[in-house]
Parts: structure tokens; C-alpha cells; sequence
């Protein structure tokens, strides 16, 4: 009979030792989970624990346990992404359905119809306004009516019939948006004339009552929900027809809180339709108050 030592039973041993299958997978799995796709990683962890626990029972004929712990750990890192990155979707979809609801819910108008003289860009080329936020006061205006330049002048029409036609200086553009231009002024040129009121928040609702301020009075409409793919335009619906040619750059006032929220952009004629207008959002961010 051939009686082997103690060392050469296990050089036997590991000869005909075999690596766990659930070891390598979860190795291979984890690696995955790391580098492309972390929910492989959860996979990973649990062929990782399934290797151990081969191992355990069939040793030493199954080896592969540095493989399964390594497959673990970088299972544990592709399951905690993954956790992750389901928590994050989990909160965008809130928010997203809280906006949704919040902009679903109308409010009542409470604000009464604002007084504003005609304002027109130096060569009649396009309306505008000037609005106060905080102690700062600017005006706004379209970019493409003045081919996305900055207007030198804009002209005031007071409302006042008997009072004269007066022009303001217009120093540099501070900021702009997709289709309006922030500008400093000439305030002084202004005096006597309030000022539209911004509150740095332009927040609109479907549903709720607007006044778009053109050069024959303001008219009232109604957000609608025109199903486009712009988040920063919002559309309105006349209460009856009216042609806004030649408004881009009016201001667009709330109807709750009376302060502006919207820059005149898109008329009614685009959409061959007189009652429907569009309207760029007024988002500002708050360095605009400490521009030059």
C-alpha cells in the first residue's frame, strides 16, 4: 500500500483541485458592475457568497476563494451604485411629478390689470420694458428684433396723451437669455415712469391669467400647455383674437402676483392662429444685480 505524507496528499489534492464556477462569475460579474453597468454588481455579490459557500463545503477540491471575496467586494461597490443611482431616479421622478402638479394648479388672479407705457426700439425695430428686482433697475428686450445686437436708444410713449415722446440712452447688454437681452440704461431719462416689477422668480402655472402688454394696452390670456419641447417658453391663449405682430419684447405679467415673469417672443400668426402667443420665461440668476 502507498501511503503518502502529509505534504504530498495536498500537492495531489491541489492538482485535482477545480476553481468554483460562482467564484470566477462573480469576479466577472463584479467587474461589470464597476466599469459599465452597476446592477451587474448585485449579481456579482451574490455569486460571490454562492463561491464561498461551494468552497466551504467542498474543499479542497474546490478552490477559487480569493476570487469570490473579490467578486464580493466589487459587487458590494456595483450594489451600492446601483442603489444610488435608483434613489437619485426615485427623487428626479418626485420632483418632476411635484412640478407637474405645482404647474397643473392654478391660481386666482388677484393682481389688477398694470399701467406701462409704449416702449419701442430705437428705428421702430422691436418692443421692450424696463423692470426693477431689488434695487437695481434694467431693461429687456428681444434679441432677434435687433439682430441680436445691443439697441442704442429705446423710445418711450408715455400713456399720457398731452406728455412728449422721449428717448433712453442704452448703456451695454449684462446678460441674455435664449431670445431676450438684459440691459443697463440711462435711469435718470425714466424718472416718473414705475417700473414693471421682477421678483426673480418667474412662476407660472397652467391655467393662470396673464397680461401681455403691447403697444395697444395689455391683453389678457390664459397659460396653456402647447405640448412642446421648450422649457424655457411658456404659450398663452388669447381671450379673442388679436393680432401681436411686431411685440417681441413686451413683458408678460402675472395675473397672481402682478410682477413680470415672461418676455413676448413668438406672435399668433406663426401658429396661423390669432388667440395663441409665446413667451420666453424671465429666469435670472442673481449675479445679473451685481453687473456693472
Amino acid at each position: 500500500m502507498l501511503v503518502l505524507s502529509g505534504e504530498e496528499s495536498s500537492v495531489r489534492c491541489g492538482m485535482n483541485q477545480r476553481t468554483s464556477g460562482f467564484a470566477i462569475t462573480s469576479l466577472v460579474l463584479g467587474i461589470l458592475g464597476i466599469m459599465c453597468l452597476p446592477i451587474l454588481g448585485v449579481l456579482g455579490l451574490i455569486f460571490g457568497i454562492l463561491g464561498l459557500r461551494e468552497i466551504a463545503r467542498a474543499e479542497p477540491s474546490v478552490g477559487g476563494r480569493g476570487l469570490a471575496i473579490s467578486g464580493i467586494v466589487l459587487g458590494s461597490i456595483g450594489t451600492l451604485l446601483t442603489m444610488l443611482l435608483v434613489v437619485g431616479i426615485f427623487l428626479a421622478a418626485i420632483e418632476s411629478a411635484t412640478q407637474q402638479a405645482t404647474q397643473l394648479t392654478a391660481r386666482d388672479a388677484t393682481a389688477p390689470v398694470p399701467e406701462y407705457p409704449d416702449v419701442i426700439g430705437g428705428g421702430f425695430s422691436g418692443s421692450g420694458f424696463h423692470f426693477r428686482w431689488e434695487d437695481r433697475q434694467f431693461f429687456c428686450a428681444s434679441l432677434h428684433q435687433f439682430d441680436d445686437a445691443v439697441p442704442s436708444e429705446m423710445i418711450v410713449f408715455p400713456s399720457d396723451p398731452g406728455a412728449d415722446i422721449f428717448e433712453v440712452s442704452i448703456y451695454d447688454r449684462v446678460y441674455q437669455l435664449h431670445d431676450v437681452q438684459i440691459m443697463t440704461f440711462d435711469e435718470r431719462a425714466m424718472e416718473g415712469i414705475d417700473p414693471l416689477i421682477y421678483d426673480g422668480e418667474a412662476d407660472i402655472r397652467y391655467g393662470e391669467l396673464v397680461y401681455i402688454m403691447t403697444r395697444d394696452g395689455p391683453l389678457t390670456a390664459h397659460v396653456i400647455d402647447a405640448g412642446t419641447d421648450e422649457p424655457h417658453m411658456r404659450y398663452a391663449r388669447l381671450s379673442e383674437d388679436f393680432s401681436l405682430s411686431g411685440t417681441s419684447g413686451s413683458a408678460v405679467v402675472s395675473g397672481v402676483t402682478g410682477r413680470v415673469v415672461g418676455v413676448m417672443l413668438v406672435s399668433a400668426e406663426t401658429y396661423d392662429n390669432e388667440t395663441l402667443a409665446g413667451f420666453e420665461l424671465l429666469e435670472l440668476p442673481r449675479s445679473v444685480l451685481s453687473a456693472p
